[in-house]
């Protein structure tokens, strides 16, 4: 029985050698794609744009240019006013503006992909006590995945 030359043996084994680091090299590039995608959005603008009136009902319509400044692609599911919130896939605006019941428009359920900017119309009731003048009121942006982004508004 004969026995491999040693010159084959150590040519067998760097092979094996160069094909591991090159798995393993492949794995840890893989771990780093999926833990460097990263959600985050900035609120580059909120203000108070306007009054809106709808029947005898008045509204605030504050406007929030939200950008997706992280990694990966992101979905705007709610709006907090004040910690309640309001769900942006139920109903249309202005059948919630006759109802009398706060909502956001132009975002229903915004995919935003990194670098997209989206603009939010959220509209409070001025009457009733419900929003006033001077009052502050702070507005947050949810995403899907849990994410929470507020603003604090002053009320013109």
């Amino acid at each position: 029985m004969r026995a491999i030359s040693p010159v084959i043996a150590t040519v067998i084994i760097v092979s094996i050698a160069i094909a591991l680091a090159i798995a393993v090299a492949l794995w840890m590039a893989g771990i780093t794609t999926t833990v460097s995608q990263f959600e985050r959005l900035d609120i580059t603008a909120a203000y108070v744009n306007r009054t809106v009136t709808v029947g005898t009902n008045t509204y605030y319509e504050i406007v929030l240019k939200v950008v997706n400044k992280g990694s990966s692609a992101t979905t705007i599911d709610m709006i907090f006013i004040n910690n309640k919130p309001i769900d942006l896939s139920t109903g249309s605006v202005d059948t919630q503006l006759q109802n009398g019941v706060t909502e956001a428009s132009n975002t229903t359920n915004a995919n935003l992909n990194p670098g997209q900017e989206t603009t939010i119309y959220v509209y409070l009731l001025k009457a009733n006590n419900a929003y006033s003048p001077g009052q502050i009121v702070q507005i947050t942006v949810h995403t899907a995945s849990g994410g929470q982004y507020p603003k604090a508004i002053s009320l013109p």
